[in-house]
């Protein structure tokens, strides 16, 4: 992921099964890793969902604590060392993907979600949307397409590898899934 234009991570663990709660940052003129910051809690892997905006700064979401179990856990930086706790998915997850729609939403689908959210900060709620229809749930990403010329958030793609292989369109103005068509060569591909 990416601060303000710099290479930035948070968490994760080693094939030994080590893990680490420090957040690094690349200095682009020596091109090294430095230390800025630390994951609260023991949250030591936020691969769940990431999202970068001026509004919202970084958002990460999910993931794994310390002994292993899924999180519902989001949290919020603007400079990437201190933390802000939004208020928990509704249930635990990870392997999600996160995305920001506008200045005062954002939604996370898929991975191990049994629905899709939509949190609004105005309400200060999240809102459950249904499932992913096509249950496309594993390797998960998302994405806002925006009016061309207003920039306003039109729909949501989500797209990954579940019972159906497909792609979903949230219609944002409608409040409704569109069927956004299936992956022509994935079946064969992920078949053992």
């Amino acid at each position: 992921m990416f601060t303000g234009g710099i290479p930035y991570f948070c968490g994760g663990r080693s094939a030994l099964g080590d893990s680490t709660l420090e957040c690094f940052k690349m200095d682009l003129t020596t091109l090294e890793w430095f230390i800025d910051g630390f994951l609260p809690d023991g949250l030591f892997t936020s691969e769940a969902g990431y999202d970068h905006s001026p509004e919202w700064g970084l958002l990460m979401s999910g993931g794994l604590d310390s002994d292993f179990n899924s999180t519902g856990t989001v949290l919020r930086t603007m400079d990437g060392s201190q933390f802000d706790h939004l208020p928990e998915l509704p249930e635990t997850s990870q392997g999600h993907c996160l995305t920001i729609i506008d200045d005062t939403r954002f939604l996370v689908a898929g991975g191990s979600l049994q629905t899709t959210y939509i949190w609004d900060d105005n309400q200060s709620q999240w809102t459950n949307i249904g499932p992913i229809p096509s249950g496309s749930n594993y390797y998960v990403s998302c994405g806002v397409v925006r009016d061309p010329e207003s920039d306003a958030p039109l729909k949501v793609v989500v797209a990954g590898v579940g019972s159906k292989n497909g792609v979903d369109i949230y219609n944002l103005e409608t409040n409704n899934w569109e069927d956004g068509g299936k992956y022509s060569n994935m079946d064969n591909h992920f078949k053992k």
